[in-house]
């Protein structure tokens, strides 16, 4: 089943139903190395509306940036269905990617390695703009450049200099630059605040936001920080070993939580009240996460979950949608109000 949350009055940009991600991999274990699969997203579902931010959160390998490079064609995927603004974009459909392309960009997690670094800003920048307007002259290649720098705080003085020269968040703004520059409608952020220190983070943040309500930009944004993703999304997806758990509106989310896992990732923040945080019952888990190679059966968290039976070990939860949109894949949530 793969869920969809209803958002009035708002156009879906993004449609996909049991999105899944292999890899092929080489395994070394035994004495003949042979090559196994490792299927890092699962039969992911969800609809992506105009205007909102996605956040999507679980701990490091749960198939998170795999799932944000097959929503832009980076990586290989197969989907029963996969809509970009109105595009059919599914396996057989995959060589119209270049008529959504300027639609859709990506900000990426390292900012200094994202950058090319032979090119000096200017060059950085205008990129996209030479790809899908091959027709404009340079004065105009730098007057939207300028332009475009100036939107995400940067001046008219860094276009010749080169990455290596400029800060981390330096950086970042000019690979948000170069993503925002062809007035995309969808952008993937795929951890771009982790690499930074936290003061930088806020300022990129804000940044992202206030282009959202400038531009009417329409965010995916995956991080493992709990407290960036419940600043700055509306809805949130947790995601644990390429399944997801849980889907739904972000306050209803961070307040009651239905799936096991959201709990225990809740509860592993630290709160700013020693008090409350001394007498409070947590539900951390337990051992690592399982390899993808080997997933357990049934749900794949029942490893490490407190409320797992053996209906958990045996079958694979299906996701229900609750009537106010919610959505949770577990046998036995946590009773909500």
């Amino acid at each position: 089943m793969n869920p969809a949350v209803s958002t009035p009055n708002k156009q879906i940009l993004l449609q996909v139903r049991d999105l899944r991600v292999r890899y092929q991999v080489n395994d070394s274990t035994g004495f003949w190395p042979k090559t196994r699969q490792l299927e890092a997203v699962k039969g992911i579902g969800f609809d992506l509306y105009e205007g909102e931010t996605l956040g999507i959160v679980g701990e490091s390998g749960c198939g998170k940036s795999s799932l944000a490079k097959a929503l832009i064609g980076l990586i290989p995927s197969t989907s029963s269905q996969l809509h970009w603004l109105d595009h059919d974009l599914t396996k057989t459909a995959i060589g119209r990617w270049g008529s959504v392309r300027r639609d859709v960009q990506m900000v990426f997690q390292d900012p200094l390695s994202s950058l090319d670094p032979r090119l000096n800003v200017l060059k950085i920048v205008s990129e996209p703009l030479r790809t899908h307007e091959p027709g404009l002259t340079a004065d105009q290649l730098k007057a939207a450049v300028i332009e475009t720098l100036n939107k995400v705080g940067l001046e008219e003085s860094v276009l010749y200099r080169y990455p290596h020269e400029m800060s981390g968040g330096q950086c970042q703004r000019i690979g948000i630059a170069r993503a925002i520059i062809l007035r995309p409608k969808v952008i993937l952020c795929d951890e771009p605040v982790s690499a930074l220190d936290v003061s930088i983070q806020a300022q990129i943040i804000q940044l992202l936001r206030q282009l959202q309500r400038e531009m009417n930009l329409t965010l995916v944004f995956i991080s493992h920080d709990l407290a960036v993703v419940k600043h700055i999304s509306h809805r949130v997806m947790v995601m644990y070993l390429g399944k997801m758990m849980e889907l739904g509106p972000k306050d209803t989310l961070f307040k009651q939580p239905a799936h096991p896992y959201t709990q225990a990732l809740l509860d592993a923040v630290p709160k700013a009240d020693p008090r409350n945080e001394r007498h409070k019952t947590l539900s951390l888990l337990s051992g690592d996460i399982p390899s993808p190679l080997n997933p357990p059966s049934g749900c794949v968290f029942h490893t490490r979950c407190t409320r797992a039976d053996a209906q958990c070990a045996d079958q694979t939860p299906l996701a229900q949608t609750s009537a106010d949109g919610h959505v949770c894949a577990c046998w036995h949530p946590l009773v909500r109000a």
